[in-house]
């Protein structure tokens, strides 16, 4: 026979326990179901991010970004750390790339570009219209709805000048375009591939000799600095009403974790430690 007093006890400890489950469970669900906003993103339309160990947890904030805003990303890991770092998120595994973060102007900075090309330039040749985006990169609201979509390329303003842009063709950045899949498209990345391997040069530097050597009739569109500003437009100018940051133009780790921060859009378990112990190295 359970006296009174043991059977109240009882009642409330299943409380606290039924409690604490729901709360768990709440916990969980808010973890794994994102937030699917309607996206401008179309079936054939594909975001690409393809990235090494050293960029992995910039990616990991990149994807949770995409998530919230109903966006669709593939994540093609360079090596195979990438997977572990990204759980659940890489669809891809070419182990093609150093692991380390990677010198701006190196060896292996050239053969990690590459494999990032060659990611995009699969998806462009399947039929799929690709977004590709570095990975210290924050997407504030869904991009598609700014992309224009009645020309074959769509990138980013590199260049350092001031706002309003007077050529803004100077220096197109690698690090976020829009290409539609057409064989003049796919031509042009290709031509850019092979430019790179036998010159080794980076990805930037052959797309911008490619379209000064006019040998391809791309119909080319900058994305809007305002919308899309790179790390220059971001840090000397003040915006409000932005798409996306990518913080090139930023040299080292920390100090692209410390412009990305400034958004409210940047968090990684692992930012701290990237912070002490990558100091002072540079990824474009």
């Amino acid at each position: 026979m359970i006296i009174p007093e043991t059977r109240a006890r009882l009642r409330r400890l299943r409380l606290a326990m039924l409690g604490t489950a729901k709360s768990l469970l709440g916990s969980l669900r808010r973890r794994v179901v994102p937030s699917m906003r309607p996206s401008g993103q179309r079936p054939d339309d594909v975001v690409v991010l393809a990235v090494n160990t050293g960029m992995a947890d910039f990616a990991r904030n990149l994807v949770r970004n995409l998530d919230e805003l109903g966006v669709r990303s593939i994540v093609y890991g360079l090596d195979r750390g990438v997977a572990e770092r990204i759980p659940g998120s890489v669809t891809h595994s070419d182990v093609t790339a150093s692991p380390g973060f990677v010198e701006f102007d190196t060896a292996d900075f050239g053969a990690l570009q590459r494999s990032k090309l060659s990611a995009a330039l699969s998806h462009l040749r399947s039929g799929e219209n690709v977004l590709f985006l570095d990975a210290d990169v924050v997407v504030k609201r869904d991009p598609f709805p700014e992309l224009r979509r009645d020309v074959d390329l769509n990138i980013q303003y590199g260049a350092t000048e001031d706002l309003p842009p007077t050529r803004p063709f100077h220096n197109m950045c690698a690090g976020v375009w829009y290409a539609r899949s057409s064989p003049k498209t796919i031509a042009f990345f290709d031509d850019a591939f092979a430019l790179m391997e036998r010159d080794g040069v980076d990805d930037q530097t052959a797309i911008n000799r490619l379209y000064w050597q006019g040998d391809h009739e791309l119909d080319i569109a900058i994305l809007d600095p305002q919308l899309f500003p790179n790390g220059h437009v971001w840090t000397h100018n003040s915006l409000d009403d932005w798409v996306l940051l990518h913080a090139n133009h930023v040299i080292g780790r920390a100090a692209k974790i410390e412009m990305l921060e400034t958004t409210g859009l940047f968090s990684t378990d692992s930012a701290a430690t990237v912070r002490r112990s990558c100091s002072g190295r540079r990824y474009r």
